[in-house]
């Protein structure tokens, strides 16, 4: 039914049904409010297409690049003998040691990797590889070694790759091989932070493809993460093995966009969400918290491949072994995961189980019994999160197959279903439909289990 005649009918019902003019009183009518209820809800997720899907055209400049260079001494040298305009690839044949963060902002950039190639980083305070920074565009890190050699950062944060500010536009991460990366409590392989304020000034445009990440220790942070103002971006074919903690972690709500007041709470910023995302023909082996100091070094309920408060996805094709969760449909902070699609992907041999979804803690923040909640990703601490909801998804045709026989001792279930989850479609053995006229309170569940 298009939008306008819904509206039309449901204020014509309103006022030939929720009132009487009797002794100049009106009275509701129960039965109006659940057809309004049912009539405006949709089921399932709202699919992206592949409009929604980054721009490549720009990648064909790199094909004859208008000047190429190899680096001789220093990465910074090599870049600032590209001319000043047009597109220029360099390409790195050797081993190089940074003692600080290389930055890569000329725009039209390619930094290859040739045979050879290796980059290292030795700063005890932690820092960054390669960061580009706010207002770069056209730039593409391709076919380079970084390698951690097992260097302990601790509490200080290490990233091999990190896409960090605002107005950044197309950026490519493709074929790299990111190892032996190690921090307690921060360590990423790839990292987006989008911390623009404004549709306009998101990241967008971002391809990370092809990328091998393994033997990672990344503390309570994850191998490779989108988080924030970011849209129109793919995460495509990449392999991820002998991580500590998630592997994929797709993020909205943590305060990387400056949180906002409203009605004198403070929440998340409705730009902090990453969107209009893919993530397609991945692959985690081996993602377990066991001795991950962050987890008490024991099993925790990590996914491999996790959604956190981001919205317009679509998950497929995707494989998962060995790993606590495979998937996880969730959301940490005061906001809503929804519209993701998760369809044809594999799981194995899971620790817990395959599929989970849903908020965690009781008491949704938008429930008038959550508006103490401390919503406020800056302040707030683990015992506050959970809160949020997820509506709106398609979850079907998926290859669930753990447990394993026998099945671990603390094993759930293949599929678990949390909290507050809204209009749902979940078609996965063993989920029934629950609340299928969509009405719900508090921290009921609305599922369906046909399209």
């Amino acid at each position: 039914m298009h939008i306008l005649m819904k509206n039309f009918i449901s204020i014509l019902l309103v006022l030939l049904f929720t009132g009487s003019s009797f002794a100049g009183e009106f009275k509701i009518v129960a039965p109006v409010a659940l057809l309004l209820s049912q009539d405006d809800a949709s089921w399932g997720a709202e699919p992206i297409g592949d409009g929604d899907r980054p721009e490549k055209t720009w990648l064909g400049q790199f094909d004859s690049p208008d000047a190429t260079v190899l680096v001789e001494t220093t990465l910074t040298a090599a870049i600032d003998s590209c001319p000043d305009t047009g597109s220029c690839v360099v390409q790195l044949d050797q081993s190089i040691a940074l003692t600080g963060v290389q930055m890569i902002q000329r725009p039209k950039t390619k930094i290859l990797g040739l045979v050879g190639n290796e980059i290292t980083f030795q700063n005890g305070a932690g820092g960054s590889f390669i960061e580009i920074g706010s207002n770069a565009s056209e730039i593409v890190i391709e076919n380079l070694n970084f390698d951690g050699k097992s260097t302990n950062y601790g509490n200080n944060g290490i990233f091999a790759v990190y896409v960090s500010g605002e107005n950044i536009d197309k950026v490519a991460i493709k074929s790299n091989e990111i190892h032996h990366i190690y921090s307690d409590e921060d360590a990423h392989g790839i990292a987006i932070y989008g911390e623009g304020s404004t549709e306009n000034s998101a990241i967008q445009n971002v391809i990370i493809e092809s990328n091998s990440v393994h033997d990672m220790k990344t503390g309570s942070s994850e191998s490779i993460v989108v988080n924030g103002n970011v849209k129109n971006w793919e995460i495509v074919g990449n392999q991820v093995a002998d991580v500590n903690n998630i592997a994929i972690d797709v993020i909205g709500g943590e305060g990387t966009v400056t949180p906002r007041s409203l009605n004198g709470r403070i929440l998340p910023h409705p730009l902090d969400a990453a969107r209009y995302g893919y993530i397609e023909n991945n692959t985690v082996t081996r993602m377990s918290t066991v001795g991950n100091e962050a987890y008490g070094a024991v099993h925790s309920w990590a996914a491999a491949i996790y959604v956190d408060g981001a919205h317009h996805l679509y998950i497929a094709n995707n494989g998962v072994t060995d790993a606590e969760w495979a998937y996880d449909i969730g959301v940490e902070n005061c906001v809503v995961s929804k519209d993701v699609t998760l369809e044809t992907n594999m799981a194995s041999n899971s620790y817990y189980g395959d599929f989970l979804i849903g908020g965690y803690a009781e008491i949704g923040f938008k429930d008038p019994a959550g508006q103490t909640i401390n919503c406020n990703p800056g302040t707030s601490v683990d015992a506050d999160e959970g809160h949020g909801y997820v509506e709106n998804v398609t979850v079907k045709n998926n290859t669930f197959s753990s447990p394993a026989d026998p099945p671990p001792a603390e094993f759930e279930n293949t599929t678990e279903l949390s909290h507050r989850i809204r209009q749902a479609v979940i078609i996965q053995t063993g989920v029934v439909e629950d609340h299928p006229n969509g009405i719900v309170t508090g921290d009921e569940n609305s599922i369906r289990v046909t399209e």
